[in-house]
């Protein structure tokens, strides 16, 4: 974070730089299908995030509950300036 400050001392300006959005979420998939891997990527809403973590919470011949843990970092946010 980095603050720009006038002559009496004042705050007029906040930049936030490396702003980390993490996202957990829990997900129903077909139980065939692969859960991702850490270090995988997946995009949600336009944002790309890092899979962080992923483990099933329960399982059934036809589907499986995974809870995933997912992290983004933004350089140059627009909002809080």
């Amino acid at each position: 974070m980095a603050y720009c400050q006038d002559q009496n001392g004042a705050v007029v300006h906040r930049q936030d730089y490396d702003v980390k959005r993490t996202v957990t979420a829990t997900l129903l998939a077909p139980a065939a299908a692969e859960p991702p891997e850490p270090d995988a990527t997946l995009t949600v809403g336009g944002t790309a995030f890092a899979v962080l973590s992923c483990r099933e919470i329960e399982s059934n011949r036809d589907f499986r509950k995974l809870a995933l843990t997912l992290e983004a970092y933004e350089n140059w946010p627009d909002a809080g300036v």
